[in-house]
């Protein structure tokens, strides 16, 4: 597509010789002569922009000049300056050979004259003025185009250390848990202390993990194995947690956090039942970690619906800043299911 800084400026272009034309015709001429050449000029002069935007198209293989752009500069220079000199040249031979034909009436005279010269040096201070243009316009786009991703990831990062910290101070988790211990003290001292274990370990973990950008699943799988052992606590026989993962996959990197979020979702937007347990598994597929539970949804309010959007949306944003990889959601056969792509750990390789 041609570019819109070459098109305005080729219009502009058009239109000042044009005027100049139209003026030089009234001094010389007549109003009716310089109306008529302004009419004739106008459309060839477009006529011959199009004709150089596609001999450029044909005649220059740009696909080989894109693809090769970033990688070799020298190769991209030698294409470039190909690509001026043709310009250059069809603009001079074009617009010399419309000149003759609308104002020299000598048949006999020389084609590569002082004009022809002219019009070379015109035409290359013009294509040159254009892509100097165009590049100083594409830095300055790329430039802001870079500060805009940049906001954006800073703001995605405030909106993920929120969420995050509001995950960490959720009340219901905290009094659900505090009930928990409550009622393992007066039975069971020992489990009682477990308990309080656990979950010291899922708050330490969120606090020394809020600022990492990926941490190992073998961290991820031990946070979980605690968050689940309270949910346990508080669903008993209800809650089945079923973790088949390798050692030779627990070096492999994911966000912090997003095994958490997908169960805790799950426990939150399904029926946890003694008659029907939730079942939660993870597992690994291909160089995916999936986290899987059977369906058994409960009735869902707005802020139900909206609070798990903006978890899974922040999920998707942060795998979005590491990689290019989308997490996989599905839904079949009664099951919810989300595959989160990981990242290779190369340190330990």
């Amino acid at each position: 597509m041609l570019k819109k800084s070459r098109v305005y400026f080729y219009l502009l272009i058009s239109f000042l010789i044009c005027f100049f034309n139209f003026l030089t015709e009234i001094e010389e001429n007549s109003l009716d002569e310089a109306i008529f050449e302004t009419v004739v000029i106008f459309p060839l002069i477009l006529l011959l922009l199009g004709g150089v935007y596609i001999t450029r198209k044909f005649l220059v293989n740009r696909e080989y000049f894109s693809e090769r752009y970033e990688s070799d500069s020298k190769l991209c220079k030698r294409n470039l300056i190909q690509v001026i000199v043709l310009k250059v040249l069809l603009i001079t031979f074009m617009i010399k050979a419309l000149a003759d034909w609308l104002f020299n009436d000598d048949a006999d005279s020389v084609f590569f004259d002082v004009i022809f010269f002219a019009i070379l040096a015109a035409s290359t201070v013009a294509v040159l003025l254009v892509y100097f243009l165009e590049n100083f316009i594409s830095t300055v786009e790329n430039k802001h185009h870079i500060e805009l991703q940049l906001s954006r990831h800073e703001k995605e990062k405030v909106i993920a250390k929120y969420l995050s910290l509001r995950r960490q101070l959720n009340p219901h988790f905290l009094f659900n848990s505090f009930n928990g211990l409550i009622s393992l003290i007066s039975i069971d001292q020992r489990k009682a202390e477990n308990f309080v274990e656990e979950l010291s370990n899922i708050y330490r973990y969120n606090l020394s993990q809020a600022d990492e950008v990926v941490v190992s699943l073998r961290k991820e799988l031990k946070m979980i194995a605690s968050y689940v052992g309270l949910q346990q606590i508080r669903f008993s026989g209800a809650l089945i947690y079923k973790e088949e993962v390798k050692e030779e996959y627990k070096d492999f990197l994911v966000p912090p956090m997003s095994l958490q979020l997908l169960v805790e979702n799950a426990i939150k937007h399904n029926r946890v039942e003694t008659k029907n347990p939730l079942v939660i598994e993870i597992f690994i597929e291909a160089d995916y970690v999936v986290v899987k539970n059977n369906l058994q949804l409960r009735n869902k309010g707005n802020g139900a619906r909206e609070s798990f959007g903006i978890g899974i949306e922040n999920l998707k944003k942060q795998l979005e800043v590491i990689q290019s990889r989308k997490p996989i959601f599905e839904v079949e056969n009664e099951h919810y299911t989300v595959k989160i792509p990981m990242i290779k750990n190369e340190i330990d390789d």
